[in-house]
């Protein structure tokens, strides 16, 4: 079964890189949230964000299944997408910026 997603990276409105998760995805927004406030400072480097996007999305992992990087779609589920140079994260049809990505979709911690 599973509960599948994809952290989809745009880059001029084209995927080009997927981050899979085949046991999260229903968590993604927050997953998202939390990635992209941890990569706060790189939000400029690509790279770096990715980084911390995925390091986010495997929870410290160690593992060879479950997670996955590529340059073509996951088994679907859930999904967002994320345009570093327009600083927007889409999800269910409706854009946010990543501030509002973050508010809406950060889980409080206690």
């Amino acid at each position: 079964m599973g509960d599948r997603g994809n952290i989809v990276i745009e880059k001029d409105g084209k995927p080009v890189l997927y981050f899979y998760t085949h046991w999260t995805g229903s968590r993604l927004p927050s997953i998202v949230a939390a990635g992209l406030e941890h990569g706060r400072g790189r939000w400029g480097d690509s790279s770096y964000l990715n980084r911390a996007l995925f390091q986010t999305l495997i929870e410290g992992d160690g593992g060879i299944l479950g997670y996955g990087i590529s340059s073509t779609m996951g088994d679907g589920g859930t999904e967002v997408y994320i345009d570093h140079d327009k600083k927007r994260v889409s999800y269910n049809d409706t854009g946010y910026t990543f501030e509002s990505f973050i508010a809406k979709y950060q889980e409080v911690t206690k």
